[in-house]
């Protein structure tokens, strides 16, 4: 994996990413305190689910994924994020890498808000017909957007 530059993250598990030597751990938006797992585990990135208004524990995070940009049985009933809300996140954090989350799709993409490092998907992959051409569209959709210099999307 480490050869591919893929990075290995564990959801809420931070005994199972020390034990696999995983790259990070990510930590559900009511899970444990991004501190608390700091001092556990100083190696891994922490990843965090972060929802509006953002939280202290959100702040402490290495990274974070930000939601729910589109609705998805997992998101309801929380609302919508409005580009302004992520405006303010993303200066908020502009040192932190912030992903977009939440029912997205490579048709989504350049509507995105700039200063988002990416998104992160599931059902866009998962539950496509061509999962590879779904992958593929998503990469090309990102490419488009993503500025070389600051890997974050223009």
């Amino acid at each position: 994996m480490r050869r591919s530059g893929a990075r290995l993250f564990i959801h809420t598990d931070t005994a199972l990413a020390l034990a696999c030597r995983a790259d990070g751990v990510h930590l559900g938006f009511d899970g444990a305190p991004v501190t608390e797992v700091r001092e556990r585990a100083p190696r891994l990135v922490i990843g965090r689910s972060a929802h509006w208004p953002l939280q202290e524990q959100d702040l402490a995070a290495d990274l974070l994924l930000l939601s729910p940009f589109r609705g998805t049985h997992l998101s309801r009933p929380r609302p919508l994020l409005r580009d302004d809300q992520v405006r303010s996140v993303l200066a908020r954090c502009a040192s932190t890498p912030v992903f977009a989350l939440g029912g997205l799709s490579a048709a989504d993409v350049p509507a995105l808000p700039a200063g988002l490092a990416g998104v992160a998907v599931i059902r866009a992959i998962a539950d496509a017909h061509d999962p590879r051409t779904a992958a593929a569209d998503l990469r090309a959709a990102l490419d488009a957007r993503t500025d070389p210099a600051s890997g974050r999307l223009r």
